[in-house]
C-alpha cells in the first residue's frame, strides 16, 4: 500500500491544555510504501532535503484521528509497530499520513498524561475513548 506523507515541521507544540502545532512548514513525500516506511527513513528525509542536523535530537509524532493533540499523540516508533495503527490512521486521512516532527521533546505534562490514559485504559475498558476505538 501507498500513502502520502506529509511532514509538518519547524514548528512547534503548544502548552496544554490546548496544545497546537503552530509556525510549521509543511512538506510532502509521496509515494511511500507502507511496508517500508521507517523512522529512519523520516530522518534521511529531514536531513538530506530539509536541513535538519542529523545529531539533533528529533521527535517524530502522529495524532490519533479524532483527538486533540493533548491526548491523542503516539511517537511515531509506536504507531510503526502497530500495523493496524498506521492502516487505521491513513484509511481515516484518505491514504495521508500527517507526521508532526518536534526538536524539543514533550513537556512532562503531556507524558504524564499519556501515562494517567494507559493507567486508566483497564479502568475504561467498558466506555468508549480515541483509544478504545482505534487500539483494542
Amino acid at each position: 500500500m501507498t500513502l502520502k506523507v506529509l511532514l509538518h515541521h519547524y514548528g512547534r507544540f503548544t502548552s496544554p491544555p490546548g496544545r497546537e502545532f503552530v509556525s510549521e512548514m509543511v512538506a510532502t513525500v509521496d509515494p511511500v510504501e507502507l511496508d517500508t516506511f521507517s523512522t529512519d527513513q523520516v530522518k534521511l528525509i529531514l536531513t538530506n532535503y530539509l536541513g535538519y542536523d542529523e545529531n539533533s535530537p528529533t521527535f517524530l509524532y502522529i495524532k490519533k484521528p479524532n483527538c486533540s493533540f493533548d491526548s491523542g499523540l503516539v511517537p511515531l516508533a509506536d504507531a510503526i509497530q502497530e500495523h493496524d495503527m498506521i492502516l487505521t490512521y491513513t484509511q481515516t486521512h484518505q491514504n495521508r499520513l500527517h507526521l508532526y516532527v518536534s526538536r524539543v521533546e514533550l513537556s512532562p505534562l503531556v507524558v504524564t498524561e499519556q501515562h494517567k490514559d494507559d493507567t486508566k485504559k483497564t479502568e475504561n475498558q467498558g466506555k468508549p475513548s480515541c483509544a478504545k476505538k482505534l487500539f483494542d
